[in-house]
């Protein structure tokens, strides 16, 4: 399998995640086993594609912070993946997610610095950490940071898209 393709997959794939978390964004929380976990578990695995994607297609020129991101991304994007639950009395989606935004807002500030094009995910990424932040403060930011979140994966996947078609 090409290198090309496999981004081009990465890019499908965020962009169905991004896609579809926006869409989740105003359905609220859901309970495990709650038909609609399926939908998250797509989404899920989008994101964790996407972040692999992100990172891999461009790698060298995203240096140390790049890495950076990436690593604190990965696990946080893993984390999510699956059923949610509690361990140790912590919710891992919600410190997942974090962790994972956090990794993204460092992987953004890597990619703006190297200007490879992707403004866009770039400055989603960057206005998820906002809304992240603002959520204990304002009761709509948890709807903004979903929205945001999947505007940038949108963006991610159609970046990644364009990057296939320019090799």
């Amino acid at each position: 399998m090409s290198r090309t393709f496999l981004i081009h997959l990465a890019g499908l794939a965020a962009l169905t995640a991004g896609a579809l978390r926006i869409g989740t964004a105003f359905t609220g929380r859901i309970q495990i086993g709650d038909p609609a976990e399926l939908v998250y578990l797509v989404i899920d695995l989008g994101l964790l594609v996407g972040v692999l994607g992100a990172y891999l297609c461009r790698l060298r020129d995203l240096g140390r912070l790049g890495f950076a991101g990436f690593a604190i991304a990965l696990p946080g994007a893993a984390s999510i993946v699956g059923p949610d639950g509690r361990m140790f009395g912590i919710e891992l989606y919600a410190v997942g997610g974090a962790v994972m935004i956090l990794g993204l807002a460092l992987l953004a500030v890597a990619q703006l610095r190297a200007r490879i094009g992707r403004l866009g995910s770039s400055l989603g990424w960057l206005a998820s950490l906002a809304a992240m932040a603002a959520t204990p403060l304002w009761s709509i930011a948890f709807i903004v940071l979903g929205v945001t979140f999947g505007l940038a994966f949108v963006a991610l996947g159609l970046e990644l898209q364009h990057e296939t078609k320019a090799a």
